[in-house]
């Protein structure tokens, strides 16, 4: 390994970054669902032997600063200082992470096989200075720039284009029925269904869980997800679940997030008014 350089990364924003690390999470959940049927050349792969690398060769070295961060925001401040000792060579491997990154935004934008959108803009522009800031200290030398500092230069993401959504006709309505346990074995099915109705043009989206005995972190980061992508669209998402989960969304803050109807097993969900 090459001899270590100090990067301090000054007054980074708490929330900001546990907001990144959020979607981050959630866009590696949703690839875990799908890699497994998508070739080794993906970009769900490539994204997940990237990071996989990263950690690997830096992570090891980074761990107790990292270990600062989750502190701060374990005692709710509002922004903390990094001090990383890293190799010389995580400039070119944090400008290899941001293009990917940028590369998985594309991904996501299209639509067509993911649930999760793209980054929004204030969190591309946190990123750029975060992995940035690797970039200028070591190959550049220059001084440590707060996040504050950073300015209009975060309007270096470029802009956003609204998530690309389905044709849709008014009223039409999909039923998603899903049984059994929901974990990352089985979220896939979920997924797929969710996506046809996507593609099909609902204006509204039942997804009734109601047999659903089990949900794991997977299945829970997947219906926040697939409620994200269709507000942004504009659809409806009518979620149905069984009465025995409903102290696992309360306990997870979930509730008020996905508005769940919570029903016996026996019952069946209320029909609505749209026609299917």
């Amino acid at each position: 390994m090459s001899e270590l350089v100090e990067v301090r990364l000054l007054h980074v924003p708490v929330a900001l970054w546990q907001r990144a690390s959020a979607h981050q999470d959630a866009i590696q959940r949703e690839f875990d669902i799908m890699m497994a049927d998508l070739p080794k050349g993906s970009v769900p792969h490539q994204l997940t032997e990237l990071i996989d690398e990263f950690d690997r060769r830096y992570g090891g070295v980074a761990d107790p600063t990292w270990q600062d961060m989750h502190a701060a925001a374990e005692r709710g401040d509002d922004e903390v200082t990094l001090v990383f000792k890293v190799p010389s060579d995580t400039a070119e491997a944090a400008r290899q992470l941001e293009e990917m990154l940028d590369r998985v935004d594309e991904y996501c934008r299209e639509g067509k096989n993911l649930l999760t959108l793209a980054t929004p803009p204030e969190l591309v522009s946190f990123r750029r200075w975060f992995l940035g800031e690797f970039i200028r200290q070591i190959e550049d030398d220059d001084p440590p720039m707060k996040w504050t500092e950073w300015g209009d230069r975060g309007s270096a993401a470029g802009p956003v284009a609204r998530e690309p959504g389905a044709t849709r006709e008014h009223g039409a309505e999909s039923a998603v029925r899903f049984d059994g346990d929901l974990d990352l074995a089985t979220a896939g099915a979920l997924r797929d269904e969710i996506l046809q109705a996507r593609r099909n043009g609902a204006d509204n989206v039942v997804v009734d869980l109601s047999g659903v005995k089990f949900v794991d972190s997977v299945g829970l980061s997947l219906l926040v997800t697939a409620r994200n992508r269709l507000d942004e669209e504009g659809v409806k998402m009518r979620l149905v679940l069984p009465e025995k989960l409903r102290l696992l969304f309360e306990i997870s803050g979930l509730t008020e997030v996905l508005q769940p109807e919570f029903v016996d097993q026996a019952e069946k969900p209320a029909p609505t008014d749209a026609g299917s």
